[in-house]
């Protein structure tokens, strides 16, 4: 008898502590929630004077005018791109009398620890997009040497060390740069790691608390059978074994549930539908030329150019655009074997709207759908980098596609 009054004991206390840590996952969904509302209404107030500041400016959308100083690169290191190493690449930038750190992307590791990787140059007057944002601070065990050397190579954007080393003043935050600038590397900063609603959150906390529990609450019932009656008992058991498949009915009704992105580009949601790229039973890759062709833009006409051969037996279905403007200069050498199409300045307008603007590769459907985007990359690697991507998401697009 002991025994047994001691187990249910014990088994409570369990149900207790499991529910607690359920209920802990779910208050940090709900403290997502409100970060994530609250970056999404301060990044619709764009700062551009850095003497009107808020009180508050974190996650608020800033455009500044300024240089960028090549000379004090910091390299924050550590930092895993689908499996790879490197770091992500910080530079002082210089504007209206005041420096602050603008973090320009992820650049993939060299090989060995002792070789730094090419650092892009950043020359001349620049006009920069992003967002306020605080600066990386995670468990550091030992101290960032402080050797003079530059490119700088961190654990932690410390402001304050920082300043120290570069001895001018930094501003208390830095500025993550929007992926669709011009200079931006491969942009891996999120500031909300996982959503707050549709992530396994809340569906982990759920799942947490009606298999434990019930597991719990079965022994319970177990151990205490004898007390009961058999229909009693049949009941609360079937209640039990229920339980998880009714909550699992309810997420997936409520749309609480939202499996893992296997998609490698940027998915517009909704889907901007432009009708002069519908194109009957084919899909398209569409790319605006700009009036000069930097590294980025001959990249992007690279894998314009090699996707459709290395979709194989569906390279059938799958079309190259190349967006002209009227005023391009562009040698012909570098469109070659490209299908090009004059635009003019109404559709230029529309496209520049899109949320990750011109400088970008865009998926189409056949009825004229921009489904995805692949904003530019600089570097052989990264170029590369990004034509697998682009491959790896049509094929599954063509796969299961029934519209061409």
């Amino acid at each position: 008898m002991m025994r047994s009054v001691a187990f249910i004991i014990f088994s409570i206390a369990v149900v207790a502590l499991l529910l607690k840590l359920s209920w802990w996952q779910i208050n940090r969904a709900d403290e997502k929630q409100r970060l994530q509302s609250q970056i999404h209404h301060r990044q619709q107030t764009v700062i551009t004077d850095l003497a009107q500041l808020p009180i508050e400016p974190l996650w608020h959308s800033i455009t500044l005018e300024g240089e960028f100083d090549n000379q004090h690169p910091i390299l924050l290191d550590n930092q895993l791109y689908r499996g790879r190493p490197g770091y992500h690449l910080y530079l002082p930038f210089m504007s209206q009398q005041q420096r602050v750190l603008v973090n320009i992307g992820w650049i993939a590791a060299p090989p060995y620890r002792e070789i730094l990787p090419t650092l892009p140059q950043l020359n001349g007057h620049q006009i920069i997009h992003g967002v306020i944002a605080p600066a990386q601070q995670l468990l550091q065990f030992k101290p960032d040497a402080a050797d003079g050397q530059w490119p700088l190579r961190v654990q932690n954007i410390g402001l304050d060390w920082l300043t120290q080393q570069l001895q001018q003043p930094l501003l208390p935050w830095v500025i993550q740069i929007s992926a669709s600038s011009p200079i931006a590397l491969i942009q891996t900063w999120q500031p909300v790691v996982m959503g707050p609603k549709k992530t396994l959150w809340l569906c982990d906390a759920v799942v947490f608390i009606s298999h434990r529990g019930s597991f719990a609450l079965f022994m319970v019932v177990t151990q205490g059978a004898d007390s009961m009656k058999k229909y009693q008992l049949l009941l609360v058991v079937a209640a039990v074994f229920a339980l998880p498949i009714i909550i699992a009915k309810l997420m997936l009704h409520q749309q609480w549930y939202q499996g893992g992105v296997t998609n490698r580009g940027q998915l517009l949601q909704p889907a901007v539908t432009v009708t002069e790229f519908a194109m009957p039973q084919t899909w398209q890759l569409i790319y605006w030329l700009p009036p000069t062709c930097d590294e980025r833009c001959q990249g992007a006409l690279f894998n314009l150019r090699q996707v459709p051969q290395a979709v194989g037996a569906d390279s059938q279905r799958l079309h190259s655009l190349v967006l002209v403007a009227n005023q391009s200069t562009i040698p012909a050498a570098l469109l070659q074997g490209l299908d090009q199409r004059k635009v003019d300045a109404s559709l230029q307008q529309q496209l520049t709207q899109l949320e990750y603007g011109l400088t970008t590769i865009y998926i189409a459907d056949p009825h004229g759908n921009m489904l995805m985007a692949y904003p530019l990359v600089a570097g052989e690697e990264a170029i590369l980098m990004q034509g697998k991507d682009v491959l790896r998401d049509l094929k599954r697009l063509l796969k299961v596609s029934k519209i061409g």
